[in-house]
């Protein structure tokens, strides 16, 4: 806008110079002509006011005729500006800030103009108030402007400068924004794919329509539950044989139930269409279990496995024998041996009462084939691993011996180390004693002369079959013997089981030299 348009009559005096309520700052101090130092009743100025420099009357006379040229009382000043350098503190200001100048200077002036903040002298009382009021809006106009370019920081907002301060911050600190995301969503997959299977499985309705209530029928079952069956296992036997109606509602139960792990394998005697809480509750109740318990020890021969069953269950051993001759009926595979010998599983067994030989047979066997199954035997190789493990049992008493008669049985066969290349005869007192029928491991001179499939005294390579049936820890180190260059062993404390195993005949026989010894001292000591 010109100089001109700010003159023009049209718009009204003092429009620009309205004075803009503040917050807070002090006021410009209105200048009252009557109370300058020095003023004439009449309103005019001394040519030396009291106090003042040059420079100040100066700029209070520019600012007086600034004032009568826009009121067109007077002409405006011929004088060229000062120079920037000659110009007034506050015009100084409004230089070094031309943005701010129109704040600054609300109404053309010249470049002379007095301070805002200083003391513009005395001026008319009564023919220029109004110039006097126009001075003073001016004046405090000014001075408000000033006061807001130095108060800007304090007038501040509180939060003004936090933009800035989170353009600084790393942006690592959304880091437990987005863990707190990913908790969330997890929760959220979590609370869906939980609805789903509630829906799915645990609908009440549902599990009342696939379960039976009450304590069952009048009509009893005997369900068997082996050694590692699972909750799912146990439901499927109990769905199979009508007791529950669906195996859902007992694996549920099963699963909250801190009892169920009590159930024990063996064979029960339950109702038929019960509940899945009455058939639970059933398993635990040890009246409800049916047969007979029987245990086989590690290593015992079958002729004494038939034995110590019939004496438990009564079945007749001649069952059990008659048994053994047809045992490829009872899933046991044909060996060379022509014999269940060593294919059938230690541990404990709950004989159902109505089993028979057979079926005792095929327990044994089923649990000994797992077993194998789970060290990976090739079934062409599960007669000779059940031949080695069954020697094994028999020839030492330390676990940690059964993998090193393993390996001097497998050394001697493929004439390793000492042997130079010629197979060795194993020449085992157990397997005389296995076919001699004796209880001991000792044997005398006429038994190892005895020919027999079984003497390794007379015949190279491997017995016929096994003599015993193993159990897991030989079975472990026959399928995985350690590594050795032993083809000798003697037990030197038959009261302590300690065997010292030897690469060469020579030191053999310093082993063999040490338990004569201490078996003399024993016969001494009585």
């Amino acid at each position: 806008m010109s100089e001109d348009d700010r003159e023009s009559p049209e718009q009204p005096a003092g429009s620009r110079h309205v004075r803009r309520p503040r917050p807070h700052g002090r006021r410009a101090r209105r200048i009252d002509p009557a109370a300058e130092p020095g003023a004439d009743p009449d309103g005019s100025t001394p040519d030396v006011a009291p106090g003042r420099s040059d420079e100040q009357r100066r700029a209070l006379e520019e600012a007086r005729h600034a004032l009568r040229v826009r009121r067109g009382e007077d002409a405006a000043p011929e004088t060229p500006p000062a120079a920037s350098g000659d110009l007034p503190r506050g015009h100084r200001a409004a230089a070094a800030r031309p943005e701010l100048e129109p704040a600054l200077t609300p109404a053309p002036q010249a470049h002379g103009d007095a301070h805002p903040h200083e003391d513009l002298g005395p001026e008319p009382d009564h023919d220029h108030r109004d110039d006097h009021e126009s001075v003073d809006a001016h004046h405090e106009d000014d001075d408000e402007s000033d006061e807001e370019v130095e108060d800007h920081e304090g007038d501040a907002h509180p939060f003004d400068g936090f933009a800035h301060e989170q353009k600084r911050r790393s942006p690592l600190h959304i880091l437990p924004v987005l863990l707190v995301l990913v908790v969330v969503l997890a929760v959220g997959a979590g609370a869906v794919y939980g609805y789903s299977w509630l829906r799915g499985n645990v609908s009440v309705g549902q599990a009342q329509d696939d379960d039976f209530t009450g304590t069952g029928s009048d009509e009893e079952v005997v369900i068997e539950i082996s050694e590692g069956d699972t909750g799912s296992d146990i439901a499927e036997t109990l769905t199979d044989k009508g007791v529950i109606k669906s195996a859902p509602p007992f694996v549920r139960l099963f699963g909250t139930s801190q009892e169920a792990s009590k159930i024990q394998p063996g064979s029960y005697r339950v109702n038929t269409k019960m509940s899945s809480a009455s058939a639970l509750e059933a398993l635990l109740d040890p009246s409800s279990q049916t047969g007979l318990r029987v245990t086989i020890p590690e290593g015992m021969r079958m002729k004494d496995i038939f034995e110590r069953v019939s004496k438990t269950t009564g079945i007749p051993e001649k069952d059990f024998e008659k048994a053994a001759k047809n045992y490829t009926d009872y899933g046991i595979p044909k060996n060379k041996a022509d014999s269940p010998e060593g294919y059938l599983w230690p541990g404990r067994y709950d004989i159902p009462e109505d089993a028979s030989a057979g079926d005792v047979l095929t327990m044994m066997w089923e649990r000994m084939e797992t077993e194998l199954d789970d060290l990976d035997v090739a079934p062409e190789d599960r007669e000779k691993v059940l031949t080695l493990a069954s020697i094994a049992e028999k020839e030492a008493r330390d676990p940690d011996d059964y993998g090193r008669v393993v390996r001097t049985l497998e050394n001697r066969l493929e004439g390793a180390g000492d042997a130079h290349g010629k197979p060795m005869k194993l020449q085992l007192d157990s397997t005389v004693a296995y076919f001699s029928g004796s209880d001991s491991i000792s044997t005398t001179p006429k038994q190892r002369e005895t020919d027999s499939p079984y003497n390794t005294y007379l015949h190279e390579g491997l017995p016929a079959g096994p003599i015993s049936n193993p159990g897991k820890a030989t079975l472990e180190a026959a399928a995985d013997p350690p590594q050795g260059k032993w083809l000798y062993w003697v037990t030197v404390d038959t009261s302590t089981g300690e065997t010292k195993f030897a690469d060469t005949y020579a030191e053999h026989e310093k082993n063999v030299a040490e338990w004569k010894k201490r078996a003399a001292t024993k016969d001494a000591d009585g």
